[in-house]
This record gives structure tokens, C-alpha cells and sequence, in this order.
């Protein structure tokens, strides 16, 4: 089965949750039997030799065609039918790879990775119309953008016109995600409660939950005692607005309570060096360590690890990290989804950021408590998060939808005029 798949960075060093997502499936799709093609822009400037503005990489069963990266200025979005990040990915390199791709293979499927990725889908469905075959066209989905994007555009706490500019983004989001969605032969979410949303308003829509795997590494033995010193870990990058301003408002509520009661925080992960810089002078509770390429050791040293994101869905990827590590969990409600733990058995969840500092307090030095979570996490989601058993079963989703007998894919040539999708780069 020849798939050619369209994703927005090219993923390595995975250094991002949807990145780690991406990588995964792709590979294990292409581990499950597929003939996978990916097109990406480059994350880095050696990802493309010099002098080259695309380039093929063999790499892990996948044959991926890497563009460079150009620079494109997000303030015309404000002009476009396409929301910044959609905008910023549909560049003309990468628009014009994608021309050549199309017509290079008899392709089985296309599948779109991310609703950044969205601008991709009018040449896609011209190009399907064009070939009078039935192509199946995926979504593979990250968020249930519909509600996250304008959820994080009503949280900002900047400036009114830049939220004003959010909340202009967020409706083209959602406009974009529900046109991604009527045109798909099959979408994909991260989790089972992302899917139920989508139903919601998709009844009839094919929908494939794949959460992720892991492959980190697995701690099969650990207890917790005074020798670990009184350390909690944040783990992932922080990078994204609605990140940062769930990090900062955070450590202005935690620092009072955790320097009284003489608790230290390593936050561990790729961060911007003025955003460590401002939240080092707002919390003096906190190291910021940077990314690194060996966790464990920060693991090692931690008693709890710390989930404090109020605002963002999908799935935490980071979570899994904490659990194989066997760092016991206390997170904010909501941001344990895809998990199957049971909160105060398998997991600490707080209602606010308060509720969340003070319960990290009445935790760290509760060594029999700290030790049941660790081992009630690790027990449940051992041998569930396979990255193998996703790609194989995506395989098998994709074949069905490609058999015409189980898969209409007739598109309304119209739509993507009507919805403003077609907006050049």
C-alpha cells in the first residue's frame, strides 16, 4: 500500500510531543507493511544539504522528502482564509513538492498530519478530483482544535489586541478543522475523548483512535525514600503561548508554598532562554535545566513529578514518561486523558493551581503513599502504549478505507472555494 503522508516539521530530533506522535506513526505505519512517503519542512538548517531546496532521506523504512524551510511572515495570515499556523506550513517550496509528489505515484492513501497541516487539503482533493481515482484522504488529528484553539485564545492574559488576534485565528481554526473533517475518508484522534467529541458533531464521520506509544525507557524497579532529595520534576518543552502562560501562572501560585516548605522544582526540556529567564525571577524555587539527552537521571532524582497545564487537551505525552520512570503523578484535572488511572489511587489531581502546589506538599515526604502511586501507574499502563499495535492498526484502517465497497469519498468540488481553503502562501 503506497501512502504518501504530509506532516508539518521533519521530525528529528523529536524534541515536541506531536513531533514524537508524527515520528512514530509514520515509522510504524511504514513497520506495519505500508510504503510510506513523507514530505516535511526541515527543522533545522542541516536537515537540507546547502545549496538544495528539498532533498530525500531514506531513514527507518521511510522515504522522506525533507523542503527547506523559508521564512514566511505570519501577519499576512491576517489576510488569508488560513489560520497563522495552516499559513506559515502551505509554503510555495512546499506547495510545489507536494504538486510533484501527487503526480509521482499511484498512491493508495494521503494522509495529512495536524490541522496545521490543513491548508494542504484543497490541492489534495483537486488533485483526487483530477485523477478520478477514489484516494482516500486522512486526518490525523492532535487536539480537538475546535474547542482547544478558542479555549486558549479566551485564557490569554496579554494584550487585548493580541487577544483579539487569537480569537480571529481560533474561529479560522475551526473553520479549517470542520472542512478538514467533511472531506476526510477516516480521521484519526489521540484520544478516546477527543473522539467522543468529534462525534458529537461528526456522528457519522469514521473515526480511529490511536493513542500513543512509548519507547522511552522503562524503570522496572524503583522505591522512593528520604534519599531521594525533596525534588519535583516538570518535564517537556515549553515553547507553545498557551505553555508558557500555564508554566508562569504556576510558578507565581506555587513559589510561596513550595520555598516555605523547601521543595525544589527541575523543570527539564527545551525552553526559550527569555521565558527561563522570566520565570526564574519569579520563582527562585526552580532550575530550569534545559533539553537534555539522557531524562533519567532528573527522574532519579525526583520524588513527584508535576503536570500543572490548565489549559490544552490531547494526550501528554510527557505523562508516560513520569509513569515508566515511576515518578508518581499530580496533575490538573482533565490533563490525564488516554491514561485509564484512577484519580487518588494511581494519580494526585488538583482543581486549581493552589490545590496542586499544596497537594505536591502534603505528598513529598508520604514515602508509602508516593510508592503505591508509582506502582499502581506503572502497573496499569504496562504493555498498553505500543507504537507497533498503532501503526498496524492505522494499517489496517487505511486499507479498509481505500476498498470502494467501504469507502465514498465523492467531494463537492466547490467546498474549498467556499470555505476560503485555496488562499496561496
Amino acid at each position: 500500500m503506497r501512502c504518501l503522508w504530509l506532516t508539518r516539521e521533519f521530525p528529528k530530533p523529536t524534541v515536541r510531543g506531536d513531533l514524537l506522535y508524527a515520528r512514530n506513526l509514520i515509522e510504524n505505519l511504514a513497520g506495519a507493511g505500508a510504503a510510506v512517503t513523507a514530505l516535511a519542512l526541515s527543522q533545522t538548517a542541516d536537515d537540507v544539504p546547502a545549496g538544495q531546496d528539498v532533498c530525500t532521506r531514506a531513514e527507518d523504512g521511510v522515504v522522506w522528502r525533507v523542503i527547506r524551510r523559508q521564512p514566511v511572515n505570519r501577519i499576512w495570515s491576517l489576510l488569508s482564509g488560513l489560520p497563522g499556523d495552516a499559513y506559515r506550513n502551505g509554503t510555495k517550496e512546499y506547495r510545489r513538492e507536494l504538486s510533484r509528489q501527487l503526480d509521482a505515484e499511484p498512491w493508495d492513501a494521503v494522509i495529512i498530519n495536524h490541522v496545521g497541516m490543513g491548508w494542504a487539503f484543497a490541492p489534495v482533493l483537486s488533485w483526487q478530483r483530477r485523477c478520478g481515482r477514489r484516494v482516500p484522504v486522512v486526518y490525523v488529528s492532535h487536539n480537538h482544535e475546535m474547542s482547544l484553539k478558542p479555549e486558549v485564545a479566551a485564557s490569554h492574559q496579554g494584550s487585548a489586541l493580541f487577544k483579539a488576534v487569537l480569537k480571529h485565528d481560533a474561529r479560522k481554526f475551526v473553520r479549517l478543522e470542520r472542512f478538514m473533517i467533511e472531506n476526510s475518508a477516516l480521521m484519526t484522534t489521540i484520544t478516546e475523548a477527543d473522539r467522543d467529541l468529534y462525534r458529537r458533531d461528526f456522528p457519522d464521520q469514521p473515526i480511529l483512535c490511536l493513542l500513543p506509544g512509548y519507547d522511552g525507557t522503562i524503570v522496572p524497579e524503583r522505591t522512593i525514600t528520604a534519599a531521594v532529595p525533596r525534588t519535583c520534576i516538570i518535564f517537556g518543552s515549553i515553547n507553545w503561548i498557551a505553555k508558557k502562560q500555564n508554566m508562569m501562572d504556576f510558578l507565581r501560585c506555587a513559589e510561596p508554598i513550595f520555598t516555605k516548605a523547601g521543595i525544589r522544582v527541575d523543570i527539564v526540556g527545551n525552553v526559550d532562554a527569555d521565558f527561563a529567564r522570566d520565570a526564574a525571577a519569579v520563582a527562585s524555587c526552580c532550575r530550569f535545566v534545559g533539553r537534555v539527552d539522557d531524562v533519567s537521571p532528573y527522574f532519579a532524582e525526583a520524588r513527584v513529578g508535576i503536570m500543572a497545564d490548565r489549559v490544552g487537551g490531547g494526550f501528554k505525552h510527557k505523562n508516560l514518561q513520569y509513569i515508566f520512570h515511576r515518578v508518581p503523578l499530580v496533575t490538573m484535572t482533565g490533563q490525564a486523558h488516554g491514561l485509564a488511572l484512577d484519580e487518588g489511587d494511581d494519580l494526585i489531581v488538583a482543581e486549581t493551581l493552589e490545590d496542586l502546589a499544596l497537594k505536591v506538599v502534603a505528598l513529598i515526604d508520604d514515602f508509602e503513599r508516593l510508592n503505591v502511586l508509582q506502582n499502581r501507574a506503572f502497573a496499569k499502563c504496562q504493555g498498553h502504549f505500543e507504537w507497533p499495535v498503532r501503526g498496524a492498526q492505522l494499517f489496517e484502517a487505511l486499507k479498509a478505507a481505500a476498498d470502494p465497497v467501504q469507502a465514498d469519498t465523492a467531494l463537492n468540488p466547490d467546498r474549498a472555494t467556499r470555505a476560503g481553503m485555496t488562499a496561496a502562501a
